[in-house]
């Protein structure tokens, strides 16, 4: 097996082998840690002690032979994509050969659950990774797109990390994010890691939620943190290792896409367990109606515990119905609107809430009549979001009033006349 696993490599990668080779060398006489080697070579420079060392029984450093051997069974995949030649050439780099294959190894994932996944070539622009899409869309406006990261801290010898490591993991995190998603790509940032502790993802997750609750990014599905781990057993004497993932999602509330059905998936596989050892796999929801997927998201997320947005809005005397539209309710409940989002607004005059878990690109040029004091309160006039195909609604102007709560779909857009 080991001989098989070297000779791929050399077919795969000839030319980056021959580069490395005699750096590598070099690396290993000067003692240098391995985390400071190019992974491809560490890998192969394992397998080839092993296999001489597999004659006598004997095994060095186990974990990375299976790593090498995920690695090269995963390459081999790929090498008849149509970008290989660019994938192959980048993989030369230290950096980029990681991030290739944290890359490929998420694409990896989502493809073996039925979606179509494209990657993304680098240009001149900053572009995401890896752009998916769900089983049965075509609309070429469904696509999502993921940006793959890959922190050197999480991939590198597993170690406890402090608080301020993670910290700026996530700040780095962020900025990728903005950069590489921003203005044109509405989509999820991936974050791969290996071997890394429970607790150190649940402290990055706990982060990253605490993180979410101050930013306000239409853009931004949420963080995929992507953990790749070696699974150790032991029966009767006999040691077994199997190469797992784990999945922990954190949403942005703040997310106003129009994209339901895969926001849907990614919500739900990180709580779908199959088998043993906590693996976990996404589970295909694109069977279910669009008001089934609303009510699953409504309920998920307003679950969430997480500290919302509250604006204050302005209180505006005799409103005339002639230029405005004025909203109210004929009961006292509350709120007015309500959705899954993170914008709360509240009576300027009262504060009570007049809309609950909304997101900010819901609403535009309304007044709401607030149900306990009778004040009218002013929502501003803003501009679509750009990030969003939803439904547009006009209301034009006049009293308008309502039996029940509101209860607002992401990425649609209600407005008032002019």
């Amino acid at each position: 097996m080991i001989e098989d696993l070297l000779k791929d490599a050399y077919t795969l990668l000839p030319d980056i082998i021959h580069d490395l080779r005699n750096s590598d060398i070099l690396a290993i006489k000067s003692k240098k840690n391995w985390t400071q080697r190019h992974r491809l070579m560490v890998l192969m420079n394992n397998a080839e002690i092993n296999q001489k060392l597999v004659l006598e029984n004997k095994l060095v450093d186990p974990l990375f032979l299976l790593i090498f051997q995920d690695t090269i069974e995963l390459l081999k995949k790929w090498s008849s994509n149509p970008h290989w030649e660019e994938l192959k050439t980048s993989m030369k780099n230290s950096g980029n050969f990681k991030h290739t294959i944290g890359k490929l190894t998420i694409a990896e994932r989502f493809l073996k659950q039925g979606y179509k996944v494209e990657i993304i070539s680098t240009g001149k622009t900053k572009t995401p990774d890896i752009g998916i899409q769900g089983k049965g869309v075509t609309n070429e406006r469904d696509w999502l797109y993921l940006e793959c990261y890959q922190p050197d801290l999480l991939v590198g010898e597993t170690e406890e990390l402090s608080s301020i490591h993670l910290s700026r993991i996530v700040n780095k995190t962020m900025k990728k994010a903005r950069k590489q998603l921003g203005k044109h790509h509405s989509g999820i940032l991936a974050l791969f890691s290996y071997d890394q502790q429970d607790i150190t993802l649940d402290i990055l997750s706990e982060k990253f939620s605490k993180r979410l609750e101050k930013s306000d990014r239409p853009y931004l599905v949420g963080i995929l943190l992507f953990n790749n781990y070696i699974h150790q057993s032991i029966l009767n004497e006999s040691i077994t290792y199997k190469s797992m993932v784990s999945t922990r999602f954190i949403p942005n509330l703040a997310y106003f896409g129009s994209i339901d059905f895969l926001t849907e998936d990614i919500l739900n596989f990180p709580r779908i367990p199959l088998g043993k050892n906590n693996q976990y796999e996404m589970e295909i929801t694109t069977e279910l109606s669009s008001k089934e997927i609303l009510i699953r998201q409504y309920e998920y997320l307003r679950s969430l515990k997480r500290k919302l947005i509250k604006i204050p809005l302005k209180i505006v005397q005799n409103p005339s119905p002639h230029k405005n539209v004025i909203i109210s309710c004929d009961s006292n409940s509350f709120p007015l609107f309500a959705g899954f989002g993170n914008i709360n607004h509240l009576c300027g005059n009262c504060g009570s809430n007049l809309t609950d878990h909304i997101w900010r690109y819901s609403l535009s040029n309304l007044i709401l009549r607030c149900p306990k004091c009778n004040k009218y309160n002013k929502i501003p006039k803003i501009k679509p979001s750009v990030y969003s195909n939803g439904k547009r609604i006009l209301i034009s102007n006049g009293f308008k009033r309502i039996k029940k709560s509101i209860k607002l779909r992401r990425g649609g857009f209600i407005f008032g006349n002019t």
